[in-house]
């Protein structure tokens, strides 16, 4: 019998790496989580010397955290000293390198407990995604995304991250092209590989498959050109940049897909102010879902015309309706 094409993650977990997703985090790098870092400063409180090494790093971080992160999560990263010595000024190469320096100790005192969780985390998370409809849900995929049907591989970038209230992963693709970075518990509970895979799909679909859903949102663009996005939640987000985070919302972490093979609760419907992104992607997923599954079942996919409605919701909320 011929075998289904499946998605498959190739985990990789890099000390060099580990280190700078503790460094940004602390320094309260762009995207980085306040709760990793409550838990990380409950477990040791910072000394002196970090708080005022991190501080001067946070300056240099808030400028150039994707490309360091493209240089310290990249296929490149084991040169990662060589290349920042490289690429940038003396005083930041000064200011990074105090910085590593100061939480050394921080990070040699886990350096045990993320070694043994790198080599069991894969297996965690392949033990939870083995009994999945894995053959479905990549043809699903391949529907919404409209990409061929085949086998992929995404080389998988393991964060290993301090337990939290809860239990949320964390992810992106910053690093190589097809790359992801996932963000996962030094000790998961099958919820918690579960959530973290939930996530690993978000990302991939921008690593790998969004090139379709790129080119539907531009050629809507071209057609339609919307107000200024005012809305104070979305602030720092372009329209492109906005749609295609919704396009895949709608499926991964929370959406249709991650409802039905990973065991994602439904969330509840979207209401009142809108005070952030959650809160938009909340209303639009409880807008569209039905459409989302809908045009999977047809074979259509994620197209031009789904993208004009996501457009239109999003001005119906910038206008203080609801949806």
């Amino acid at each position: 019998m011929k075998r289904e094409p499946l998605l498959t993650f190739r985990y990789q977990y890099s000390p060099i790496s580990q280190g700078f997703f503790v460094l940004s985090t602390l320094a309260r790098a762009p995207y980085t989580r306040a709760a990793y870092r409550a838990a990380w400063s409950r477990e040791q409180p910072f000394r002196t010397e970090e708080r005022v090494a991190l501080a001067s790093a946070q300056r240099i971080l808030k400028k150039h955290h994707s490309t360091l992160a493209g240089i310290y999560y990249g296929s490149a990263r084991s040169h990662a000293t060589e290349i920042v010595r490289r690429d940038f000024s003396a005083a930041d190469v000064r200011a990074i390198t105090r910085a590593f320096h100061a939480i050394r100790p921080r990070l040699e005192s886990f350096r045990t407990t993320w070694e043994a969780a790198a080599a069991r985390v894969p297996s965690q998370l392949e033990d939870a995604y083995r009994s999945r409809a894995r053959g479905a849900l990549m043809r699903d995929i391949s529907i919404w995304c409209r990409i061929p049907l085949r086998a992929y591989t995404c080389e998988t970038l393991v964060l290993l991250a301090p337990e939290t209230p809860n239990h949320t992963s964390g992810g992106g693709a910053n690093g190589s092209a097809g790359q992801i970075e996932l963000e996962v518990p030094a000790h998961p509970d099958h919820h918690a590989a579960l959530d973290a895979l939930r996530v690993a799909h978000h990302e991939v679909i921008h690593a790998l498959f969004a090139r379709p859903l790129r080119a539907a949102i531009d050629a809507t663009l071209e057609e339609r050109v919307p107000e200024r996005l005012t809305l104070p939640a979305l602030e720092g987000y372009t329209w492109p940049q906005l749609l295609e985070e919704l396009a895949v919302s709608l499926v991964f972490p929370m959406g249709v897909f991650a409802q039905r093979y990973l065991d994602a609760p439904p969330l509840p419907r979207g209401g009142g102010a809108v005070r952030s992104f959650s809160d938009v992607e909340r209303a639009v997923l409880g807008r569209r879902a039905a459409t989302a599954r809908t045009r999977v079942a047809q074979g259509t996919g994620c197209d031009t015309s789904l993208v004009h409605a996501l457009i239109t919701d999003v001005l119906a909320l910038a206008h203080g309706h609801s949806l």
